[in-house]
C-alpha cells in the first residue's frame, strides 16, 4: 500500500508505505523508501495495519501525519 502527500514543511512530496510482508507502516522523510524510511511511531508504540483496507491505511496515515506535523 502506498500513500502520496504533498508536504508544505518539506516541501516535496512525502510517500507512506506498507511493504509486502510486514505490518509496519513507513514514509521516505529521510529520503530513502520502504522499510529503509522511517518507521511510523505514535506515543512510544510502532503504527501498524495489517488489513488490505486501502482507505483504512490511508486514514491511519493521514491521522499521524496531522499528528507529526502539529
Amino acid at each position: 500500500m502506498q500513500l502520496q502527500i504533498n508536504s508544505k514543511k518539506f516541501g516535496r512530496v512525502i510517500t507512506f508505505t506498507r511493504p509486502s510482508g510486514t505490518e509496519y507502516l513507513y514514509a521516505d522523510v529521510n529520503g530513502k523508501a520502504g522499510t529503509l524510511g522511517l518507521q511510523l511511531h505514535r506515543n512510544g508504540s510502532a503504527l501498524a495495519y495489517g488489513g488490505g483496507d486501502e482507505s483504512e491505511f490511508q486514514r491511519l496515515v493521514r491521522n499521524w501525519y496531522r499528528w507529526w506535523i502539529a
